[in-house]
């Protein structure tokens, strides 16, 4: 599974945006922008899951 890692804080604050976003003028713009940058600042990553042998094995022990 594909996912995104961010900084704590930063979603906070994308959480606080979208709250807050009426998009009615330039500094909503700003704020649309901000978003962006937050979401693009994201690190990609893997999330490794267990195969379902695995999981089989680890329930019997």
């Amino acid at each position: 599974m594909k996912v995104v890692t961010y900084e704590y804080d930063k979603m906070l604050r994308a959480g606080q945006i979208l709250n807050d976003l009426h998009i009615l003028g330039v500094n909503q713009a700003r704020l649309v922008a901000e978003l962006g940058n937050i979401l693009d600042s994201g690190t990609p990553g893997e999330v490794f899951e267990k195969k379902k042998e695995e999981e089989d094995d680890d329930a019997v022990e």
